[in-house]
This record gives structure tokens, sequence and C-alpha cells, in this order.
């Protein structure tokens, strides 16, 4: 009898022991997670109770006290100055339409009419200056404004006093006195409206919008610019 063959199957290895994993990495996500979630909490606190504006007594808070007061100077001047400027315009017109009647703009022969009739014109223009006596003290803007009205208005004086004399010379000075009032009266004009336009920056600085006061040598509203007409609504003016 043969022998019986036992067949030797190989024994399964014996499990190993798994490493236990550190606690590490999660304790170090749980203090940034904690970290993060104070951060957050302090920005949407101080989001929250911050003023609006900058702490009182602070240098950017007496600057904007500063600028607001400042402001509301040159506002108040702008608005005194458009006041006056309108309130002359409205005499010149008429004055320079009369003058222009008899001292024509342009050229061609003048006429003189009574030494009385002129020295009422010139009563008028004196008064005008005198309301652009005071020394400007605004905004660069307001004085140069201020300061082409002023020249403006003595300017008109002046032509008058020329043209006062005139009538009183005899020829040939009589002319020579009237063309050189016609120029005078010419540069004041010119000079009131390059004032007109500086004043318009400052009304809309102000918050005025446009205002135009343009003032034609002829005293005619028809010879005053298309552009220099349009005004915006409120104090008005042309």
């Amino acid at each position: 009898m043969a022998p019986r063959t036992t067949s030797t199957r190989p024994r399964p290895a014996a499990p190993q022991a798994q490493p236990q994993r550190s606690n590490a990495p999660r304790a170090t996500f749980v203090v940034i997670l904690a970290a993060l979630v104070v951060a957050l909490s302090g920005w949407i606190g101080y989001t929250v109770g911050k003023p609006d504006g900058p702490e009182k007594g602070s240098i950017e808070a007496i600057a904007a006290e500063l600028g607001a007061e400042q402001k509301k100077q040159a506002a108040e001047q702008a608005s005194q100055l458009l006041e006056t400027v309108k309130s002359a315009q409205q005499a010149y017109l008429p004055m320079l339409r009369d003058i222009a009647a008899v001292l024509p703009v342009g050229g061609g022969q003048p006429t003189f009419p009574a030494a009385s009739e002129v020295a009422g014109w010139q009563q008028q223009a004196a008064k005008l200056a005198d309301g652009f006596a005071a020394e400007p003290n605004g905004t660069t803007g307001y004085n140069v404004a201020y300061e082409a009205f002023s020249g403006a208005s003595k300017q008109f004086d002046l032509a008058l006093r020329t043209f006062s004399a005139a009538v009183d010379a005899d020829p040939p000075a009589r002319d020579e006195l009237a063309a050189m009032a016609a120029e005078q009266r010419d540069a004041a004009a010119r000079l009131w409206s390059a004032g007109a336009q500086q004043l318009d920056l400052v009304t809309i600085d102000a918050g005025l919008g446009h205002q135009h006061f343009y003032l034609p040598a002829s005293g005619s509203e028809a010879d005053i610019p298309q552009e220099m007409r349009e005004v915006d609504a409120g104090t008005g003016g042309k």
C-alpha cells in the first residue's frame, strides 16, 4: 500500500498592526478656524461700529470742516456778486442804448446832446462804479471776476467823463475827445464781458448754475451772443 502524502498549504500571514493616525493636523485646523472666526467677528464689529466720517477732533475732521466753511463762504460771495452784477447790467443796458444813439458803436459821426444829459449819465456811471469799489477777498476765480467788473465800471465812468469834456470842447478837439470816449466805452464793454464769462465759472462752482450777464457796448440785447443768453433757471440773467 502506497504511503499517503500530505499537502502542506502555506499558512496565512498574521495581520500587521495599523499605525495610529496623529490628531495633530486636525487640532491645527481647529485652531486656524477658530482664529479666522475671531478675526471675522472683530472686523464685522469694527465695520458696524465705526463712525461714518473721520473722528471728531482729528486732522481729517478739522480739514473737512474748513473745506465745508470755505465752500459755503464761496457760494455766499458768488451769490452776492451775482446780484450786484445783475442789478448793474439792468442799469447799464438802457444807458448804453442812449449813449450809442449819439456816440455810435463801430464808428460814425457823433452828435452832442445837452451837457446836462451827459452829466446825468456820468453820475449814474459813477454810482454803478461805487458798487464795485470794495476790495475782493475770495477765491481766485471770484477775485478775477470782481476785478474785471470793477475795472469795466471805472472805464465806463471814464468814457462818460471824456464825452462830457467833448461836449464842452470846440472843434477839432470835440471830435477827437468823442472818438476817445467811444474807444473807452467799447473797451469797458469788452472787459465787462470777460468778467461775465469768469462769473459764469464761479457760479457753476458755487452750485448756482450758468449765469450770463453779457453787456454789449450798444446796450442792445440783440447784440448779445446766443450762447450768452442761455441761463439756468433760478437767478436768471442775460
